[in-house]
């Protein structure tokens, strides 16, 4: 019997967040202990659930490719999905703090050879903070 190295770092990547958690591992550091995790989880399926003899080397280099491979994998992923939720939230803000709409710039007089009419802007406190601060 022998454990798939995919399995390997499904389990890794799952017991990564606890195993930290439980030996203070600080969130920047987790991704060298998910691949440990996996290296070492990878030498023991080798020493122990291999049918062929165990070389430690051969185990020692498979397990670090895939853990190097599954933190890129994990921070890339990580990574998106804090870009896409920063970007939705923002838009969500953008969203609540636009300021009202303004007229269209195009005036009467350039269509039809009358006067433009005289527009007022009314500007609210949110609005003028809008303007000075557009990252509110």
């Amino acid at each position: 019997m022998y454990i798939e190295i995919g399995a390997i770092i499904a389990i890794s990547l799952a017991a990564t967040a606890t195993l930290s958690d439980a030996l203070n591992i600080p969130k920047k550091m987790r991704s060298w202990a998910a691949m440990g995790l996996i290296i070492l989880l990878n030498l023991a399926n080798h020493a122990f659930l291999q049918a062929e003899p165990f070389v430690w080397q051969n185990a020692f280099t498979e397990g670090l490719m895939a853990g190097l491979a599954a933190v890129g994998i994990y921070s890339t992923g990580k990574n998106t999905r804090q870009h896409f939720l920063s970007s939705l939230t923002s838009q969500i803000l953008d969203a609540n703090t636009t300021p009202p709409n303004t007229p269209t710039q195009g005036t009467a007089s350039e269509t039809t050879g009358a006067e433009p009419a005289q527009t007022t802007q009314s500007t609210s406190p949110e609005t003028e903070n809008y303007k000075n601060n557009p990252k509110v």
